[in-house]
């Protein structure tokens, strides 16, 4: 299950995170000064994105290893 979130995490901050950044630099772009802010902030999305998908992976991973195997098979 770790893996296959994972997977999608990984594809999904592939895709967003360039896009993101050149959404933020043309939108800052009109503005004569800008503030000091780096791509910490993209890292920062990206990190609790990532500990959102490690909770409910362990989530359920818990509730899985907490249930009996005959109620397992019957589902």
């Amino acid at each position: 299950m770790v893996r296959e979130i994972g997977a999608l995490t990984a594809i999904a901050a592939l895709i967003a995170l360039p896009l993101a950044a050149v959404a933020i630099n043309s939108y800052l772009a009109t503005y004569v000064e800008h503030a000091p802010i780096g791509y910490w902030t993209l890292l920062i999305a990206l990190a609790s994105t990532v500990a959102a998908a490690l909770a409910a992976v362990a989530r359920h991973a818990w509730l899985a290893m907490r249930m009996l195997p005959a109620d397992a098979l019957r589902v």
